[in-house]
C-alpha cells in the first residue's frame, strides 16, 4: 500500500507546482525531477500490487518507498513554507530584504543537498532490485488509464435488510416466542456465536418485530465496547426507557448506585426489553448485572457475545453457521444485483459450483460470505470467480496456524487486498474512529479530499469532488467493507459504521502500514492502539478523550512532521489550552479537527496563522470568542467546518474574511451567526466554492449568491421575509445546483405579489428540503406540472392555512416526508385522493386545533411507513382508508382526546383499522 503514500506525495507536489511562483520559485526544476522519480516508484508499486509479489525483499523495498515518498513530501513542504514565510516578515524593508534574498539562498542550497541525497538513495535502491534480478516496472514509464465510473450493481443493496436475511428466520421465531412467553423463567436470554455470525443483526430483526412491539411497553438498545463504562450504560438505557426530558436529566447526576436501584424498579413497573449488544468481559456484566431483576418482573434481557461464559449468566441461544445452500443464496444475493437475476445476465448455474467452494472456504460465515460477495459483484465471468477461489487458497493457508479468528480473518484480508490503491486509504482512514462509533459520512469524504485521497483524474465531466468521494464510498459498501445507514428520505448514505472483525482488520493493516497512530486516554487510562510512537516521523494521530495531566505531550520529535491531527472528544468543557498553543509548531497539518473543544482563553489566531497548508479545519460545536481572522492567510484551505460552534451568548463571531479564501470548496456556517465590525457576510470571491450551508440572509450579501459559479449545494438556510425569497430565488434561477434545502420564516403568502411569490417558490427547480416557519398562506396555488419536482421534505410550522392543503401537497411526485405542525392547518376537512403521495414515507400532524375529519381514499399513500398524530383534539377517530395502507409499519398517538385512544387501542371500535400495523404508540401524557 504504499503506493497511496506516493500518490498522495504526488498530489502534493502537483498542487505547490500549481503556484511555483509563490512556493517552489527557484527549485521547481529539481521538484519536477522528483516527482518524476515519485512517478516511477507509482509504476513499480502498481505492478507489486496487481502481481501481488511475496518475496521479503520487495515487502522490504516497498517499506522503504514508503518512508522515502514521505521524507520527499516533508523536505518539499517545509521549503514551500519557509520561504514564503521570510519574504514577508522582510518584504517591506529594503535592506532587510536584501538579507533576506542571502537566507533564501541558504535555504535552497540546503534544499538542493537533501534532493541530491534523496536521489541518491532512489539510486541505490533501484541498483538492490536490479542486483537481485527483480526489477519491474521502474524502468518504464507507464501512463494511468482511468477506467469509466463502476456502476453500482447493487445499489440498494445496503438498506435491503429483508433480502440479505438468510437462514435464520427459525431463530428469529424461536427467540421472538422465548422473549414473550410469560410461562418461562428465561428472564435473560444470550445470542452468542463467533464474530461475524450474525448475532447483531438477528438481535435488531428481534428488537424492531411487530410481536416484540406490541408485546412490550419501553425499549432500549445499549452497544457495550471492549472499554465498557457502567455508568454510561445504566444511564443510557434509563434515558431510553425514560420518553420525559426532566427524568432524563435527573439520570447524569445520579452515582452508580441510584442508577441501579432506578433501573432495576423501572423494570419491575413497566414491562421492558433491553438489548446489551456485543459483551467481551464477564466484568462488563457482573458490573450492571444487578440493575436487571430475575423475578418478580415481565421485563426481558436480550444478550449479543461472542463468549460461551458470558452467554451462560442467562439462556444460552447459540447461533449456527449457515447450511450450504444457505450460505449458495447469500453469496447470490451479495454478487449478483436483482436485475442481472430477474434478466438472466449472469450464468449463475455455471458458477455455482465454484461459488458453493468459495462459500466453503468462508467457513460458512455470513459476514465472510458478505464481504466475498462484495470482491464477486465486481467479476462477471467464470474465469474471474475461479481466480478469486484460488486466491482464497493461499490466504487460508497462511492463516492455518493464526489464532483468534483464524482464517476467516484471510478472507476478511482477501477483500481488503482486492481494494484499489485509493479504496484502500479510504478503507483505512475509518480506523481512527473509536470502536462502535457511528460514522459521518459526509466528513469521511470532506478528509479524504483534504489528503488528496480523491483525485481529479478520477471526475467525470460534470462531476464535484465530493460526487466522486461518495462514489468511493459506495464502492467500500457494494464490497460489504462498511455498513452503512441510509437516509430513508433523501436516500443518500447518511452514516457508517465497521463491525468488529472488519475494525480488527483495519487497525492490523493501519499498523502494518504505519498509516495512522491513535492514543485513547478513556476511562483515566492512556492506551495506544496502533503502534506506540516510534523514532521515524507519525503522520496521522487520532486522540480519544485527551488528557493533558497524562504527561503524554502531543508535540513530540516524532510527531513534527503531522500531517493530520483529530480530537475525539466527547465533552463540551474538553479544554486543550497548552496543545492548541503548540499548534503552530506542527505546520505540514494538512487537517485538523476538534469537536465540543472550549478555544476559550487559547492562542489559537497564532497557531492557526501558521498552518499555510491545511486543507481542512473542522471546528464542529466548539466554544470561542470568535472566527479567528487569521483563517484568511489559510490559502489552500478547502473546507471551514463551524457547525454547532458558538460564543457567548451562543451566536458565534465571525470576521468578515471568508471571501478571501479563494480554494474554499466547503463552507458550513454556525446556526446562529454575526459579523464582527457589522455589515453582511462577504462571499463573491469564493470561485470554487461548492457547498455552502448555514447561509443566512440577515447577516449575509444575497446578492454575492450570484456570483457563485461553482455552487451545486445549498444547504440549511434561512431566508427572512418576502424580499429576502425574493431575491435569492432570481438567483438560484440561473444555477443548476444539485441540492437545496432551506428554511422560509416570516413572510406573507396571502396578498397578490405574496401569492405569486409562493407559486414562484413552488416552481424553483431542486428544492429537496423546504422548512416553513410563521408563513401565512390562506391556500395553496393549484398544482402544476412543474411544481417542486424534487421536494422530498416539507415541514411547515404556524402557517395558519385555513383550505385543505392536500389538494396540491399530493401530487408533488417526489415528496417523502411532510410535517404540519403547530396550527399550520386551521380547517375541519383533510382528503387524501386515490393516488395521492405516491413516494411519501413519513406524515406528521401536529397541534390541529380544528381539525375534525380525515378521509383517505383507498390507493392513497401507497408508501407510508410512518404515522404521528399529536395534540388534535377535535379529531374524533382515524379514518377507515387506514386499513387499506398495508405499508405502514409505524402508528403514534400522542396526547389525543381519550374517546380517540380508546376507539384504538385493543378491542376499540377502531382497532381493526390499524391491526395489521407492526409498532403503535399511544402516549396519554
Amino acid at each position: 500500500m504504499a503506493e497511496i503514500v506516493v500518490s498522495l506525495a504526488l498530489e502534493t507536489i502537483r498542487d505547490l507546482l500549481l503556484e511555483e511562483v509563490r512556493f517552489l520559485s527557484g527549485v521547481s526544476t529539481q521538484v519536477k525531477e522528483v516527482q518524476l522519480e515519485l512517478q516511477r516508484m507509482k509504476c513499480f508499486l502498481e505492478d507489486v500490487d496487481r502481481r501481488k509479489h511475496d518475496e521479503a525483499i520487495v515487502r522490504n523495498y516497498v517499506k522503504e518507498i514508503r518512508h522515502l515518498a514521505y521524507r520527499i513530501e516533508d523536505v518539499v513542504e517545509s521549503y514551500a513554507i519557509q520561504v514564503p514565510l521570510e519574504r514577508r516578515r522582510n518584504f517591506k524593508d529594503r535592506l532587510k530584504r536584501f538579507s533576506c534574498i542571502f537566507r533564501e539562498a541558504g535555504v535552497a542550497h540546503k534544499f538542493g543537498l537533501q534532493i541530491e541525497d534523496i536521489k541518491q538513495e532512489i539510486s541505490h535502491l533501484t541498483a538492490i532490485l536490479d542486483t537481485y534480478g527483480i526489477k519491474a516496472a521502474l524502468a518504464r514509464e507507464r501512463s494511468e488509464v482511468r477506467a469509466e465510473s463502476k456502476k453500482w450493481l447493487r445499489q440498494t443493496f445496503a438498506h435491503d435488510m429483508e433480502e440479505d436475511f438468510v437462514g435464520m428466520k427459525g431463530d428469529l421465531s424461536q427467540l421472538v416466542a422465548l422473549l414473550l412467553d410469560e410461562r418461562r423463567q428465561h428472564r435473560i436470554i444470550s445470542i452468542w456465536g463467533m464474530g461475524g455470525i450474525g448475532k447483531t443483526t438477528l438481535a435488531r430483526k428481534i428488537y424492531h418485530q411487530g410481536d416484540i412491539r406490541r408485546g412490550f411497553q419501553a425499549f432500549a438498545w445499549v452497544c457495550i465496547t471492549q472499554e465498557c463504562n457502567p455508568k454510561d450504560v445504566l444511564q443510557d438505557i434509563l434515558r431510553q426507557l425514560h420518553s420525559t426530558t426532566e427524568k432524563k436529566a435527573e439520570f447524569l447526576s445520579m452515582g452508580g448506585r441510584e442508577l441501579v436501584e432506578v433501573l432495576y424498579q423501572v423494570q419491575k413497573e413497566k414491562k421492558c426489553l433491553v438489548v446489551v449488544d456485543d459483551i467481551w468481559k464477564e466484568d462488563d456484566w457482573e458490573s450492571i448485572r444487578p440493575a436487571f431483576p430475575t423475578a418478580e418482573s415481565n421485563s426481558r434481557v436480550l444478550i449479543t457475545t461472542r463468549k460461551e461464559n458470558i452467554a451462560k449468566v442467562g439462556f444460552p441461544f447459540s447461533l449456527k453457521f449457515l447450511s450450504k445452500d444457505e450460505g449458495w443464496e447469500l453469496l447470490q444475493k451479495k454478487a449478483f444485483s436483482k436485475r442481472q437475476l430477474r434478466e438472466r445476465r449472469i450464468e449463475t448455474d455455471l458458477m455455482e459450483h465454484v461459488g458453493r467452494e468459495i462459500v466453503q472456504k468462508c467457513g460458512y460465515l455470513p459476514l465472510a460470505i458478505s464481504v466475498i460477495g462484495g470482491v464477486l459483484s465486481e467479476r462477471d465471468s467464470l474465469d474471474a470467480w475461479e481466480i478469486v477461489n484460488k486466491d482464497m487458497d493461499l490466504y487460508l493457508k497462511r492463516g492455518k496456524n493464526n489464532e483468534g479468528d483464524g482464517p476467516i480473518q484471510q478472507v476478511l484480508s482477501l477483500s481488503y487486498d482486492d481494494l484499489p490503491y485509493h479504496l484502500k486509504s479510504c478503507f483505512l482512514y475509518l480506523g481512527q474512529y473509536p470502536e462502535d462509533m457511528e460514522i459521518d459520512v459526509e466528513e469521511v469524504c470532506l478528509l479524504w479530499m483534504a489528503e488528496g485521497i480523491v483525485s481529479f483524474k478520477d471526475q467525470g465531466r460534470h462531476e464535484s469532488l465530493m460526487d466522486v468521494a461518495q462514489r468511493y464510498f459506495g464502492e467500500l459498501v457494494s464490497r460489504s467493507m462498511v455498513q452503512v445507514r441510509v437516509d430513508l428520505i433523501t436516500m443518500q448514505f447518511k452514516s457508517c459504521y465497521i463491525h468488529d472483525l472488519m475494525r480488527e482488520l483495519c487497525l492490523e493493516k493501519i499498523a502494518e502500514e504505519e498509516f495512522f497512530h491513535i492514543m485513547d486516554f478513556r476511562g483515566g487510562k492512556h492506551l495506544k492502539l496502533t503502534p506506540p510512537m516510534y523514532p521515524v516521523s507519525v503522520h496521522r494521530l487520532g486522540i480519544y478523550e485527551y488528557d493533558s495531566s497524562s504527561g503524554e505531550g502531543i508535540i513530540q520529535e516524532s510527531t513534527e512532521k503531522l500531517r493530520c491531527l483529530f480530537f475525539h472528544t466527547w465533552h463540551i468543557d474538553t479544554t486543550l489550552s497548552k496543545e492548541i498553543n503548540d499548534l503552530g509548531r506542527l505546520n505540514l497539518l494538512r487537517a485538523v479537527k476538534f469537536e465540543k473543544t472550549n478555544l476559550c482563553g487559547t492562542l489559537v489566531h497564532e497557531a492557526f496563522a501558521k498552518l499555510v497548508l491545511l486543507r481542512f479545519l473542522g471546528l464542529k460545536s466548539c466554544i470561542m470568542e470568535e472566527l479567528p481572522s487569521c483563517v484568511c492567510k489559510l490559502s489552500f484551505l478547502q473546507t471551514l467546518d463551524l457547525r454547532g460552534s458558538y460564543s457567548e451568548p451562543y451566536t458565534l463571531e465571525i470576521p468578515n474574511v471568508p471571501w478571501k479564501l479563494r480554494r474554499l470548496k466547503h463552507l458550513y456556517l454556525p446556526g446562529k451567526y454575526h459579523i464582527k465590525g457589522g455589515g453582511m457576510l462577504q462571499l463573491q470571491d469564493l470561485d470554487e466554492l461548492e457547498i455552502l450551508s448555514g447561509f443566512q440572509s440577515g447577516e449575509s450579501e444575497m446578492s454575492s449568491l450570484n456570483e457563485l459559479n461553482n455552487l451545486q449545494c445549498l444547504i440549511n438556510s434561512t431566508l427572512s421575509g418576502n424580499e429576502s425569497l425574493s431575491q435569492i430565488i432570481d438567483n438560484l434561477e440561473a444555477k443548476s445546483l444539485q441540492m437545496i434545502s432551506m428554511s422560509v420564516v416570516d413572510c406573507c403568502f396571502n396578498s397578490g405579489q405574496g401569492f405569486t411569490l409562493l407559486r414562484k417558490l413552488m416552481m424553483t427547480r431542486n428544492i429537496c428540503e423546504l422548512d416553513v416557519t410563521g408563513v401565512t398562506i390562506s391556500e395553496f396555488p393549484e398544482y402544476e406540472f412543474n411544481f417542486c419536482l424534487n421536494l422530498k421534505i416539507l415541514r411547515m410550522v404556524y402557517c395558519t392555512i385555513e383550505k385543505d392543503p392536500m389538494k396540491t401537497l399530493e401530487k408533488l411526485p417526489q415528496l417523502r416526508c411532510l410535517h404540519l405542525c403547530q396550527r399550520s392547518f386551521l380547517g375541519k376537512e383533510m382528503v387524501c385522493s386515490e393516488g395521492g403521495f405516491p413516494q411519501l414515507k413519513e406524515l406528521c400532524l401536529f397541534d390541529l386545533p380544528s381539525w375534525e375529519t380525515w378521509t383517505l381514499q383507498q390507493g392513497t399513500l401507497p408508501c407510508l411507513s410512518t404515522l404521528s398524530i399529536s395534540r388534535c383534539p377535535k379529531l374524533e377517530t382515524v379514518p377507515y382508508g387506514l386499513r387499506f395502507i398495508t405499508s405502514l409499519q409505524t402508528l403514534k398517538f400522542h396526547r389525543m382526546p381519550e374517546d380517540f385512544l380508546q376507539g384504538v387501542r385493543k378491542g376499540g371500535v377502531d382497532f381493526d383499522k390499524i391491526s395489521n400495523v407492526n409498532s403503535v404508540y399511544i402516549f396519554d401524557d
